[in-house]
């Protein structure tokens, strides 16, 4: 069975180190965190990526990154996220893929 673009969009953000926000209130989204960034990563019900641009993880305070190049890089992990040994490997790669974005 295929992944799901939302797992792989999950899977990719595990892999870079990121975490599910449990705390976090929302009905549509998941929220994942990483504190040395500062800003929260939502994923949508199919897989739609969006980063607060505040601390706070509200919809209003974030920016769509759906169908970016940082996002398909982001999936493109997901789908081999049991091949890196660490987080920073992931990051290294999602750093390659984006020279000029936030990892």
């Amino acid at each position: 069975m295929a992944t799901s673009q939302k797992q792989l969009t999950i899977n990719g953000l595990l892999a870079c180190g990121w975490t599910l926000d449990e705390n976090a209130r929302s009905s549509k989204y998941l929220v994942y965190v990483r504190p040395d960034v500062g800003r929260r990563m939502l994923v949508g019900k199919s897989g739609a990526l969006r980063m607060t641009t505040t601390s706070r993880p509200a919809i209003s305070d974030s920016l769509s990154l759906t169908g970016t190049s940082f996002h398909r890089a982001l999936r493109t992990i997901g789908s081999r996220k049991d091949s890196y040994s660490s987080a920073e490997q992931a990051r290294a790669e999602l750093q390659a893929a984006m020279p000029n974005g936030v990892v």
